[in-house]
């Protein structure tokens, strides 16, 4: 039983991550070395813990949890343009914002959504609300950083 739970665990995270991919691939924005000279700030401001690193069990991005996180504001990290703001089956509502040089971030499992795509945004700028939608176990933040189209480590970025 167990067995047969994990294969179908298995099989829908390969779906998602497939999904994921062609998502990505169809993104356009801007691509470059992947520093930005002023840096990012951290995307909340109210009490958190980390509840999924970066690279645990294959997760591409990093998981912001907290007691009372559900509803809480959430900021841009550096400043930019909205490439997306709309729901996806795996992310929920998200924000997707290039920042330039070819780097993007992700802010998803949102509540709500306080952008639209093509909107100009400022590092610490509001864009929405944490949330649980999506492919999610409960609120929190799953915020992700992509040079030129593959994420990578975005801890290092926030300071975590």
């Amino acid at each position: 039983m167990i067995s047969s739970l994990d294969s179908q665990n298995d099989a829908y995270q390969a779906k998602m991550d497939k999904l994921e991919a062609q998502s990505i691939s169809n993104t356009t924005g801007s691509s470059g070395n992947g520093v930005l000279s002023s840096g990012m700030s951290f995307p909340l401001t109210c009490n958190y813990y980390v509840s999924q690193h970066y690279g645990h069990n294959g997760h591409k991005g990093v998981d912001i949890a907290g007691a009372n996180i559900n509803g809480q504001p959430v900021y841009a990290a550096a400043g930019g343009t909205v490439i997306s703001a709309s729901y996806h089956s795996s992310w929920g509502n998200n924000v997707l914002i290039d920042h330039g040089n070819g780097v993007w971030t992700r802010y998803a499992h949102l509540s709500s959504i306080g952008v639209s795509a093509g909107q100009t945004v400022s590092q610490g700028q509001y864009i929405g609300k944490v949330g649980s939608t999506g492919n999610s176990s409960g609120p929190h933040l799953h915020f992700e950083v992509y040079v030129n189209k593959n994420r990578v480590n975005p801890e290092p970025y926030i300071g975590l």
